[in-house]
């Protein structure tokens, strides 16, 4: 069905004509049968069947017109009650392809145990609902509607559903308590336990009060010696991706070909394991790396990313010793490549010539830790022909310097280690000296210097952080979390 209606979507666009003029011809003339080639990701694979929350009417037509399917409500959840407010319900028909108002319901929201909620439905014209509140819900808010969205599964069918209080009072109750309930359901940490600048923070990171997702608006926050400093805001938005065996997928269009060559089929064998890509952020390179096999991918003339050099059975100094990098990066103006392997627990990164295609040096980071992540010193580092990494570990922050004599690489003025267990999980750095690090708490902290406490640290949103980065101008500090709590 979705690809029907992304045909649909192209044939529109391609003849600017209505897609009730469509044939099984037009549809032919537009269909890219490449699509279906494998080359990557087990998720491209056929799935045993599943329901939709609508269905064709007539099978044997080749039209989508759909026929809505009617949810029916589940049975009844016994807790505390908490709130509960006048709203106006929508459910969203994909045969409309649109949000259809129903009329007025009573939106309730009960404490059902421990870190536990639930929100409730009730109205004449809808079966009652009782959801529980958590991050797989997908909630949405929305501040220039006063509308709060979110997903309700039935059935193996997914329905979407949006509420609007009858009043501004009604909404900031409804956003604060549903912003709170799913923080502790995500966390399993009590709400009441920060302090108010940092519920405040929480709450509009879920449910953020702006119209766009990237506003100017500052946020007054208080670093580690408890000097204001102004941060912006940041908006929250939870996407959930199930796990596969292949991270990778390469997207197609209409602009952009790949060309297979023999050597790809070393890359995308089913029997490599674990996916890293690495951009170039001044040219077009491209590497991936599967298994201990690298392909070096460039994009030339007409678009036309194509497989350049592979280097295959990557292995360390010695020539003995396999590597399979688990973290890599391009380092010095895209001429070599930082690699290592998390499993081997060695803390050694290597660095490969690409031009020779080989190891020409290993770095050790002596600590009792793991080294779990690796970050240019600036995000501009590779320009700049700058020498030095930042590290970290489970519960330290470090530069690695490969220009110190003896075997162990880290700065000793340049390093930190928490007593406190902050659990590391993901570095990133700015163009300018900052340094933004997450952990497997869903904290974020921001350096300046790396041989004490963060300047400001970001509290958490439940989950951990398993991805970061910050943006060019150093504004924003996106972030990936691994979700742990799923429906």
């Amino acid at each position: 069905i979705f690809m029907a209606v992304a045909y649909e979507c192209i044939y529109e666009d391609e003849y600017k004509s209505g897609r009730e003029f469509i044939t099984d011809q037009k549809i032919s003339a537009i269909y890219s049968p490449h699509l279906e080639k494998k080359m990557c990701s087990e998720i491209l694979k056929k799935r045993p069947e599943s329901h939709s929350i609508f269905i064709p009417e007539d099978t044997n037509s080749s039209s989508t017109f759909v026929q809505y399917v009617p949810f029916k409500g589940n049975n009844p959840v016994h807790g505390t009650s908490l709130l509960v407010i006048e709203a106006s319900f929508s459910l969203y028909r994909p045969d409309f392809r649109d949000y259809i108002t129903i009329g007025k319901i009573l939106a309730k929201v009960t404490e059902c145990g421990p870190f536990k909620y639930c929100l409730e439905i009730h109205g004449s014209y809808v079966p009652s609902i009782y959801q529980e509140v958590n991050c797989s819900m997908n909630p949405v808010f929305k501040y220039n509607e006063k509308s709060f969205s979110w997903n309700y599964s039935e059935d193996s069918r997914i329905y979407s559903f949006k509420i609007v209080p009858y009043d501004q009072e009604m909404y900031s109750g409804l956003k604060v308590l549903l912003s709170k309930a799913i923080f502790e359901s995500a966390s399993q940490y009590s709400f009441s336990r920060h302090k108010k600048n940092h519920q405040e923070f929480i709450v509009n990171a879920i449910a953020p009060n702006i119209t766009t997702p990237l506003s100017s608006s500052k946020l007054k926050y208080k670093d580690q010696n408890n000097n204001s400093v102004s941060i912006s805001s940041l908006s929250y938005k939870s996407v959930h991706v199930k796990k596969s065996d292949s991270g990778v997928c390469l997207a197609y269009d209409n602009k952009i070909e790949v060309s297979e060559s023999p050597h790809d089929k070393v890359l995308f064998d089913e029997g490599s394991l674990g996916n890293i890509i690495s951009v170039s952020q001044s040219s077009s390179l491209l590497l991936l790396t599967r298994g201990n096999n690298i392909g070096i991918y460039s994009q030339g003339f007409g678009q036309k990313i194509s497989l350049s050099q592979l280097i295959q059975d990557v292995r360390a100094l010695d020539h003995k010793s396999p590597i399979f990098p688990t973290h890599a990066m391009l380092f010095d103006q895209d001429s070599s490549y930082l690699m290592f392997d998390v499993n081997a627990k060695n803390n050694t990164v290597y660095k490969m010539d690409l031009k020779r295609g080989q190891v020409v040096e290993e770095w050790k980071a002596s600590t009792e830790d793991p080294l779990i992540g690796i970050c240019p010193s600036s995000s501009s580092g590779n320009y700049n022909n700058l020498n030095t990494i930042v590290g970290i570990t489970s519960n330290s922050i470090f530069r690695i310097d490969p220009r110190q004599k003896g075997i162990n690489k880290i700065s000793d003025c340049d390093y930190k280690k928490y007593s406190s267990k902050p659990e590391f999980s993901a570095v990133a750095s700015s163009q300018s000296k900052y340094v933004a690090v997450g952990s497997q708490k869903g904290v974020i902290r921001l350096f300046d210097e790396l041989n004490t406490v963060a300047t400001i640290t970001l509290p958490p949103i439940g989950d951990p952080i398993i991805g970061l980065d910050v943006t060019p101008d150093g504004q924003y500090v996106p972030s990936s979390c691994y979700v742990t709590n799923s429906a």
